[in-house]
């Protein structure tokens, strides 16, 4: 197996756990507890820098992508998320996090994972 292929198969799973990680947040956003879903998000974030940061090096091979500008919208909802949270509007918070968040994470999510199964596939 190659370095390349190892780290994206390492990537793949991590997207995996993020996944896991956001629904989980979601449901204790519904149990309210947001201060417990806000630590999960910062958790969540540092799984994304460190797939961010894995994947630089390999990004010229995919020049067709439109993954950075994924990745904007997504830490733009993420920033979105902790601007509510600090305002204390949990009903906001929720439905934010169900709909949008959940959606842009969603397509980031896709691109990487079209990628990265492509390049292994090949």
């Amino acid at each position: 197996m190659s370095k390349h292929t190892e780290v994206f198969e390492q990537t793949l799973a991590l997207l995996g756990t993020l996944s896991e990680g956001l629904e989980y947040t979601s449901s204790l956003l519904e149990d309210g507890k947001a201060d417990e879903a806000l630590e999960l998000v910062y958790d969540v974030l540092a799984g994304i820098e460190s797939i961010t940061n894995a994947l630089k090096p390999y990004m010229a091979q995919f020049p067709d992508s439109n993954l950075n500008v994924l990745e904007v919208n997504m830490l733009e909802g993420f920033n979105k998320v902790i601007e509510i949270f600090k305002m204390h509007q949990e009903t906001q918070l929720k439905s934010f996090f169900k709909n949008d968040l959940a959606a842009v994470f969603a397509d980031w999510r896709i691109e990487i994972e079209k990628l990265l199964n492509m390049y292994i596939l090949s």
